[in-house]
């Protein structure tokens, strides 16, 4: 006696048409990407993470601010878009983070660096939001004003390579 699946059509294969046109929709509805896009992204996602990590730590410890130093603090927040390119091999990407988060911190102008991770929620929970619009890392640097705060987000690699910052003033 032959068992029989407690699935209708668990043993057929739907045809390679069907298949094509539902791979074609997802990908064009971006619901799924191809496998070389995600594998690039995360490879730049953990790259930046990595940079970011080395330059808040390299010290051994992040750097507190002290009266002696109580200049305003301000947040930038790093995006990656359709726009953001960087083909360059992972060392290379690291050393120019590195370098630029070394300057930050002989400047005394870098308080924090950190990768945002993949996992989130949100609240009211947004499903039509895509990953393109949210942030992937952050800074938080000191500067004497919002001017000097965009040119410092203007000196990063991140700008170079296609991504955006947004600078925002922490109130205090």
């Amino acid at each position: 006696m032959t068992e029989r699946s407690s699935e209708p059509f668990a043993d057929r294969e739907p045809p390679p048409a069907l298949r094509q046109r539902v791979a074609q929709t997802l990908r064009r509805e971006r619901l799924v990407e191809p496998r070389s896009v995600r594998v690039r992204r995360l490879l730049v996602q953990g790259t930046i993470a990595a940079v970011l990590l080395a330059g808040a730590f390299s010290a051994g410890q992040r750097q507190r601010l002290t009266p002696a130093d109580a200049r305003p603090q301000f947040l930038l927040l790093l995006y990656e878009d359709s726009a953001y390119r960087d083909d360059r091999p992972i060392r290379d990407i690291v050393a120019e983070y590195s370098g630029w988060a070394d300057s930050l911190r002989q400047e005394r102008a870098l308080v924090l660096a950190e990768k945002l991770g993949l996992e989130r929620a949100e609240l009211p929970d947004r499903a039509s939001q895509t990953a393109a619009g949210l942030p992937t890392g952050l800074f938080i640097v000191r500067a004497n004003d919002l001017a000097s705060a965009r040119t410092i987000a203007g000196t990063s690699p991140h700008i170079r390579q296609g991504g955006r910052i947004a600078v925002h003033a922490i109130d205090h």
